[in-house]
């Protein structure tokens, strides 16, 4: 199951909770008080994650960096065999 669906599986939980309070007398306080900050805490995990600085997901610069340390590599490969081929012509 990916993140996405678990997220918004618990936002629709705490939404039909929040709404279900509203029909009990005895815990109201304390179960929309719960609700509220369920419902904050996934208002907020959306917003980092759209922000793409979301402070529980890994940073793409490292991923970025590594591809582009590859692709580094791959064209200095390149040029030293283009050399080669050079010389062995020679």
């Amino acid at each position: 199951m990916s993140i996405q669906k678990l997220e918004f599986i618990n936002l629709i939980l705490f939404v039909f909770l929040f709404i279900l309070s509203f029909f009990q007398d005895e815990y109201f306080v304390i179960a929309v008080a719960l609700c509220s900050v369920g419902i904050a805490f996934n208002v907020y995990l959306n917003f980092f994650k759209k922000m793409d600085s979301s402070p529980f997901s890994p940073s793409k610069d490292s991923s970025m960096n590594e591809k582009n340390a590859i692709l580094n590599d791959l064209d200095d490969e390149l040029k030293r065999r283009k050399k080669e081929d050079d010389f062995l012509r020679n």
